[in-house]
């Protein structure tokens, strides 16, 4: 009888663990479906937002480096040279060799100009500086050739002193060939102007516009991992495209058809009705924003350079545009949500045995969602390949908060640092060294740093510490010496004994400025005229 009843109390207690376990199983099943297909609807609103962020994070990174250009034009046009002399004694040879350095001084800092002319009002080439392979020099006087053929030339010659040239951006071309390998160009002009007020010729830079794309890829690198980025011209070709064969196509007569264009009829038809949006097709969804980069909305946006009352003009300002376009194939779309589970297969074998693991899964989720959110942030605010802010964060505006002085903050003081014998590195050793020289130096300025001083990579081989209390000029100038003294030490990447150096410009707070903007170009400043000094010093603005 006591086994019976034994018997009938466990066979009672498994029907209802089967029913309560039913139960459970069906409601986990509800739960996993639920959250799946809420993950994924969560997953691409987040993706969309990011892909429309960062298309204007990309134009930010490809502006700072277009600027940078038409800086360095207007400051090669408005040299003292020109506005100190007439123009006979402007055309004498002293004159001549003393741009011809200015110009050979330019392509070597700058190492992205593969030509510096000057040319005369008739297109003769007065000086002429080549850079090629890492190299510049001067070309002699034999062989400088005449440009009043050239297309560049023709608009150059009928601009007025307050317009700046931008030819579209193209292909060399050598003899009437397509340069090999290709090599993406933009030329820009202006006229130079005697103390008189009259041009006696013009500089023209031949810009090498793989650094404007390498700037553009670097952008996307740093914030994207799911999405193509691409940039096309105003006729829908290629000037960034999925392969190198794809790109350029209105260079090479049988690549006419090999554009986006052309390839994508439908898509491009709504890109050319609106300059920004989204668009969800079939393949996946692209994300879109055209800017015409003559309009002076597009060169007067916020950052370290003004170009005032200038005007840029090119041989058809009408169907001058660029259009930066990313996609992200549907495929993709649920990546990380099909991952999740994926990797949650065990953890799910547990919870049906054991209900409690539900909380856990649950918890697991929003740590995940959460976890997204705050990388977006950390990527849009720190450098992937340092870990060190970036200088968007300056810019950000809690950075601008922070930064802005006030009656009951302490002053402080920026430094700009930029390396001494970086580039001559990349050259011999490739960017995989540059990049690991870049990590040491990163290190380095954070371990030597003070409790509370802020460690910023603004870019390329640039780097900046915000010292957030107050210094005395002398205390500032010590700590510089520190800072080129420890960057200064040898180092060994894979085996290899490397060195380099900084110069270092200083800026106070708030004797230059009571803004951080102010101070970082104050301080930038201060730092090519470090670099002028000598290299591995510092200056303070």
């Amino acid at each position: 009888m006591q086994q019976n009843f034994l018997s009938i109390s466990k066979s009672s207690i498994m029907k209802q663990f089967f029913v309560i376990y039913g139960v459970l199983i069906a409601l986990m099943g509800a739960l996993i479906l639920g959250w799946y297909w809420y993950s994924v609807a969560q997953e691409y609103k987040t993706l969309k937002q990011k892909e429309h962020l960062l298309l204007h994070v990309h134009q930010k990174a490809m502006m700072e480096e277009y600027q940078s250009v038409l800086s360095d034009m207007i400051n090669l046009a408005a040299l003292p040279v020109h506005l100190d002399q007439n123009s006979s004694s402007l055309l004498s040879k002293h004159i001549k060799n003393e741009l011809a350095k200015t110009y050979l001084s330019y392509a070597k800092t700058r190492g992205r100009y593969d030509q510096i002319r000057l040319l005369a009002n008739n297109g003769q080439e007065l000086v002429r500086v080549n850079h090629y392979d890492g190299e510049s020099k001067v070309v002699p006087r034999s062989e400088l050739q005449d440009k009043s053929d050239r297309y560049y030339f023709k608009t150059l010659s009928k601009m007025s002193p307050s317009e700046i040239y931008i030819s579209r951006l193209d292909l060399n071309v050598e003899h009437g060939q397509v340069e090999e390998p290709p090599k993406p160009m933009i030329r820009i002009g202006m006229g130079v102007y005697d103390q008189s007020g009259q041009r006696y010729g013009m500089v023209v830079l031949n810009y090498l516009a793989s650094w404007l794309l390498g700037s553009l890829e670097d952008s996307h690198r740093a914030y994207e991992q799911l999405s193509y980025l691409f940039l096309l011209d105003q006729d829908g070709y290629w000037l960034k495209g999925p392969n190198a064969d794809s790109e350029f196509g209105f260079m090479y007569p049988d690549k006419q058809e090999t554009s986006f264009a052309h390839l994508h009829q439908a898509m491009w038809q709504k890109i050319q009705r609106q300059k920004e949006g989204q668009v969800l097709t079939d393949a996946g969804l692209y994300s879109f924003k055209t800017f015409n980069p003559l309009d002076p909305k597009f060169t007067q946006l916020k950052g370290r350079y003004r170009f005032g009352d200038k005007r840029f003009v090119s041989d058809n300002n009408q169907r001058y545009a660029w259009v930066m376009l990313s996609f992200v194939p549907k495929a993709d779309f649920s990546r990380q949500t099909d991952e999740q589970i994926a990797h949650s297969f065990p953890y799910i074998a547990i919870v049906m045995t054991a209900m409690a693991f539900l909380a856990f899964i649950l918890a697991g989720y929003r740590v995940d969602q959460a976890f997204l959110r705050n990388k977006i942030k950390y990527m849009a605010y720190h450098d992937e390949l340092t870990g060190l802010l970036n200088r968007h964060s300056l810019t950000s505006e809690e950075g601008k908060i922070f930064f802005k002085q006030t009656e009951d903050q302490m002053p402080y003081a920026v430094f700009f640092l930029d390396l001494d014998g970086f580039k001559p590195i990349n050259d011999q050793y490739g960017h995989h060294f540059g990049d690991e020289v870049l990590k040491v130096v990163a290190k380095r300025l954070s371990h030597h740093v003070r409790e509370g001083d802020i460690v910023v990579r603004i870019g390329g081989d640039e780097f900046a510490v915000i010292a957030c209390d107050a210094l005395t000029k002398d205390a500032a100038k010590g700590f510089a010496d520190k800072l080129i003294e420890v960057i200064s030490e040898p180092m060994h990447i894979e085996g290899n004994p490397l060195q380099v150096g900084t110069s270092i410009g200083i800026a106070l707070c708030p004797a230059n400025g009571d803004e951080i903007n102010q101070l970082i170009d104050a301080a930038d400043i201060a730092m090519y005229q470090a670099k002028n000094a000598g290299k591995g010093k510092s200056y303070f603005a």
